[in-house]
């Protein structure tokens, strides 16, 4: 008898140790997804930002950008063209500063400093930039809602108009787009763009925050 009672707890034991493995496995393979809410996977979007020009410590360009790209996929985006056209070069007063100084020093009013002034005359830029969409994703904006944003990393080539030089560059560009609903999106967009051209500034970083429009 005691026998049977042993027996009869070991197996009782066994098909609760299979039970609760089981139950483990399935909990583990369980996978919950959301589904995106918003996409621009084959859509055209037009995007109009400000973006300015900070690397310089003498001017500092601010320009009006619009550009019109396409998501091929959900992974990858063109954008095709960006026209970006100089609305004003900010002068940042350090040229006059170092020049009355110079001034003072040598009691002569007549000296002129030769300070770098390659970007005081930026007048536009064309680039193209292709875009990977690293990650989709979306936030609770502190309780009050929830907001679905792209993260982006693009590599493309640019060319800017500086007075009466040009530089072609090379563009390493982040940026994220924030949906405001199916059509209306912010953007934030960040960049360095590397020159090939020796008589031009060869380092530009930019800035830039706007909308977009997606049909």
């Amino acid at each position: 008898m005691r026998n049977l009672h042993s027996y009869l707890l070991l197996i009782l034991g066994a098909s609760l140790l299979s039970t609760s493995l089981q139950a483990q496995d399935e909990f583990e393979r369980v996978e919950v997804l959301d589904h995106p809410r918003f996409s621009l996977t084959n859509r055209l979007v037009i995007d109009a930002d400000l973006s300015f020009l900070p690397l310089d410590a003498y001017y500092k360009p601010i320009l009006v950008d619009i550009a019109a790209s396409y998501q091929f996929t959900d992974w990858f985006s063109w954008e095709v063209a960006r026209l970006s056209w100089s609305l004003t070069n900010y002068d940042t007063g350090l040229n006059d500063v170092i020049q009355a100084k110079i001034q003072e020093e040598a009691e002569d009013p007549t000296i002129r400093t030769t300070t770098d002034q390659s970007l005081k005359d930026t007048t536009y830029k064309v680039s193209s930039t292709g875009f990977i969409n690293l990650l989709y994703s979306k936030s609770n904006w502190f309780n009050n809602a929830v907001v679905y944003h792209y993260w982006q990393a693009g590599v493309g080539f640019g060319m800017y108009q500086l007075d009466y030089e040009m530089q072609q560059t090379l563009d390493l560009v982040l940026r994220a787009r924030f949906f405001l609903n199916e059509h209306f999106m912010l953007n934030i967009r960040g960049g360095h763009s590397f020159g090939f051209n020796s008589n031009a500034p060869k380092n530009i970083s930019f800035l830039s925050l706007g909308g977009g429009f997606a049909f």
